[in-house]
């Protein structure tokens, strides 16, 4: 290749890098990977999950978590699948970024508590707990799941403080 040649290149690697930062384009579409894909992907993961497959599913999740990174439900997956195979700090820096993305997401915060649970932070998993009560108690209204949560929450806090 010429010199022209490499300095073209160069600079839509530039241009590539640029646009991926200021979130123009995601990583999937640079790497030509369509979204019907990454949802093939995402839906092979969840099956791998719900069968016990753990390795493939944190691998699919991993995946299109790395291309989307601002899907919730990329990232979410992937923060459930490391907490059950017990990869607990990694599993609280994607919930963490998960309640980032939307922070008036319950689910997030139980998954959190139960992680600091298991890495001993008690009074953190009691903080949490109560977040995610206060959370369910004001979107019980919206959706009946919010109340079995909260009373999973008021139960797991409860045992914590007895």
């Amino acid at each position: 290749m010429n010199e022209q040649g490499e300095k073209e290149k160069m600079q839509r690697a530039k241009d590539e890098c640029f646009a991926l930062l200021e979130g123009k384009v995601s990583m999937n579409q640079l790497c030509n990977i369509s979204d019907t894909e990454l949802e093939t992907l995402y839906c092979e993961g969840y099956n791998a999950w719900n069968n016990g497959d753990i390795e493939t599913a944190a691998q699919r999740f991993a995946f299109v978590a790395m291309q989307r990174p601002n899907d919730r439900r990329f990232i979410f997956a992937f923060a459930c699948v490391l907490k059950q195979a017990e990869c607990w700090a990694s599993a609280l820096s994607l919930y963490g970024y998960a309640i980032a993305m939307q922070a008036d997401d319950p689910y997030a915060v139980f998954h959190v508590a139960e992680c600091l649970q298991a890495v001993g932070n008690i009074e953190g998993a009691r903080d949490a707990l109560d977040a995610t009560i206060s959370l369910c108690f004001y979107q019980a209204m919206e959706n009946p799941a919010y109340a079995d949560l909260r009373q999973a929450a008021e139960a797991q806090l409860s045992r914590l403080n007895s």
